[in-house]
């Protein structure tokens, strides 16, 4: 009879079937409560001596548990090894159990199940004492985005959802209205490391914003109170615990902890942030820190003021053996990390959780905090935890072969029958690892080894968007890059055509010039010479000017002249007129312009003339062959010629006269 190692809760179960040769199962088992079991072997072969399986477990809970497990083929129940079926597991800390499991030589193939629960070692509580089933979400080592966002509250099991949100789902957000305001499971554990703690008139409990002008303001009826702020204390423990990897949060986490330093609050509280925020704080000018952290204002401990200053850096170690519960952890703690073992084992170890020393379970927790966070400074900084107890784990190892963690990232190695698994550098086996807080690059894990491939187009400052056209403005607009025309800019003369044939246009320094050509017109308004007598016009095609004479037209009398001696040539509006000047009006001799025989032209008697103003009368009578205005002037061969009105008064008939001569 074979069985295939499983666990209960189906999404848990290990379905890899290999042979009988000692090997760790490919799955390891996460579950949201982040306690990791992994089976040594997939598949065993049952007789009737016992079979050994060891399973480990792992807890990177922020807590010490006590945790039990046991195995289960149909109604048969193995018991684990130690006989108490229980390990006292502090933060971070492997531990193993064994199980002798036996059956018949049947070619049947089974299930084992592994079962398993978990509690802080000092609680009372009996529902941590129940063997965890299939539906208990704590077990689910998959959740969903949603189950997660879902999951996430102002308590400390909903601080679980938000701290694997911030793992698995990095972008995602918990809402859009208070109290989450669009933060992602990163961002809210910040907030809540910087927030204080309220309570209200039902008992209950809430983180509400230190900056906010009153205080609890995020819901009616809450009041500030001084007592222990599990949730944002806890919130502050994963981002200690997170450094290594939070990237472009640290400077925002840093903040966090300066501003849960700020004001009133518990004292508790404050002893946590000051050392996580010294240790986030660390390499970088810290003053801001500094300052908020020795404010007597805020109402620091002294002792956890040296603490924060220790986990920055600076001061002198202790041993930490005075002072309130969370006084003493958190200088335990800070000496933790300035890789002092000493207060780590005589301090944190004996106290964090094991129900022993007459320690409550709320003042346990201060020192599991600080565990916490101190094993995974060792393990990012060293690789190794030497100060845990390896709780059975060494007895399975004989070879490197039996340390197989299944981990790409680790050396795994067997020293002294005991396990160590090195930190390979550079290695993943998620993109989360990669991170290299530049915007512009797609981190990514392949083959274990981090690639960061540049975003095209991307940009972090305007230095790199320069596209060598001195004609734009380069900037760089939330890692765009943006060009934008410069008015008036050229870079060549194709750029400068103003569609002006009277221009040379040329670019010159970036700068469009537009140079007039002589004599060259646009329209026949630049053609024009002031002469009324030509036709000023603009050959476009060509640029230039063409001025026509017009038949007919005059400027001046003497573009009048016909050279008629018997002409007056004037020129009235630019048109000129010839007026005939009378000469005797007796017979003449034809000339050659005469067609017909000598007509002579009989007085005619017109009648009195009256002048209608004041001057005298004149009488038309006749003389001879010519008519004599009396008063006037004789047009004839008398003594006296026709006065000049007679003259334009005659001037109609003898225009007929002559036309009428011209037609015989």
């Amino acid at each position: 009879m074979k069985l295939v190692v499983g666990v209960v809760v189906a999404a848990l179960r290990c379905t890899l079937v290999g042979s009988a040769i000692a090997h760790w199962c490919s799955n390891i088992f996460v579950t949201r409560a982040r306690i990791i079991v992994k089976p040594e072997k997939t598949t065993i072969f049952l007789s009737s001596t016992p079979t050994p399986l060891r399973v480990y477990l792992q807890n990177n809970f922020p807590y010490k548990i006590r945790a039990y497990m046991r195995a289960t083929s149909g109604s048969t129940i193995y018991p684990a090894t130690p006989s108490s079926g229980y390990h006292d597991v502090y933060p971070g800390q492997n531990v193993s159990y064994i199980f002798n499991v036996t059956g018949s030589g049947s070619t049947t193939v089974d299930t084992l199940n592994l079962q398993m629960k978990f509690r802080t070692a000092s609680s009372t509580n009996p529902n941590d004492w129940t063997w965890r089933s299939e539906s208990d979400s704590i077990l689910d080592q998959n959740p969903t985005q949603s189950q997660l966002v879902s999951g996430t509250s102002h308590s400390q099991s909903g601080s679980l959802s938000a701290a694997m949100l911030a793992e698995r789902y990095p972008s995602a957000t918990l809402g859009s209205s208070s109290p989450w305001f669009s933060h992602t499971g990163m961002q809210q554990m910040i907030k809540w490391f910087g927030y204080r703690f309220c309570w209200n008139a039902s008992g209950n409990y809430r983180c509400s914003s230190q900056d906010c002008p009153t205080p609890c303001a995020e819901g009616a009826g809450w009041t500030l109170t001084d007592q222990f702020p599990h949730l944002c204390m806890r919130a502050g423990v994963e981002l200690g615990a997170r450094k290594a990897s939070l990237g472009s949060n640290l400077a925002a986490a840093r903040d966090g902890a300066v501003n849960a330093l700020k004001g009133t609050g518990s004292a508790q509280h404050k002893c946590l942030a000051a050392v996580v925020g010294g240790y986030l704080w660390q390499g970088v000018s810290a003053t801001a820190f500094t300052t908020v952290l020795q404010d007597a204002a805020n109402s620091v401990p002294s002792i956890c003021q040296a603490a924060g200053l220790r986990a920055l850096g600076q001061g002198s170690a202790s041993s930490c053996a005075s002072g309130q519960h969370y006084e003493r952890a958190a200088c335990a703690g800070a000496e933790g990390l300035r890789n002092n073992n000493s207060p780590v084992t005589s301090v944190l170890l004996p106290n964090a959780g094991d129900g022993t020393t007459g320690v409550t379970d709320y003042d346990s927790l201060y020192y599991s905090y600080m565990l916490y966070i101190v094993q995974a400074h060792r393990k990012a900084t060293t690789g190794t935890v030497p100060f845990y107890p390896d709780a059975g784990v060494s007895a399975g190892c004989s070879t490197a072969g039996d340390c197989d963690d299944s981990n790409p990232c680790t050396t795994d190695t067997c020293v002294s029958n005991a396990c160590q698994h090195t930190p390979i550098s550079g290695c993943c086996t998620s993109a989360s690892q990669c991170n290299d807080s530049n915007p512009c690059t797609t981190d990514t894990c392949v083959s274990n080894a981090c690639q960061h491939t540049p975003i095209s187009g991307c940009c972090t400052s305007a230095s790199q968007c320069n596209d060598s056209n001195p004609c734009t403005n380069d900037t760089c607009v939330s890692n765009a890059c943006q060009h934008s025309t410069i008015t008036g800019c050229c870079t060549s003369a194709t750029q400068c055509n103003d569609n002006n044939s009277c221009t040379t246009n040329a670019c010159v320094n970036n700068v469009c010039q537009y140079t007039p050509v002589s004599g060259c017109c646009t329209s026949d308004a630049d053609c024009n010479d002031s002469n009324p007598c030509t036709t000023d016009t603009c050959v476009t095609a060509t640029g230039t000017c063409s001025n026509v004479q017009q038949t007919g037209c005059c400027a001046f009398d003497t573009d009048c002249n016909d050279n008629d001696p018997c002409t007056i040539d004037t020129c009235t509006g630019n048109v000129c007129n010839h007026t005939p000047i009378c000469g005797d009006a007796g017979p003449r001799e034809a000339g050659p312009a005469d067609v017909g025989p000598q007509e002579t032209i009989a007085p005619v008697d017109i009648g009195p003339v009256t002048d209608q103003g004041t001057g005298p009368t004149h009488d038309v009578k006749p003389h001879g062959q010519s008519m004599v205005l009396e008063g006037g002037c004789d047009v004839g061969s008398g003594p006296a010629g026709v006065s000049l009105v007679f003259v334009l008064l005659l001037l109609p008939a003898l225009v007929r006269l002559r036309r009428r001569r011209v037609r015989r």
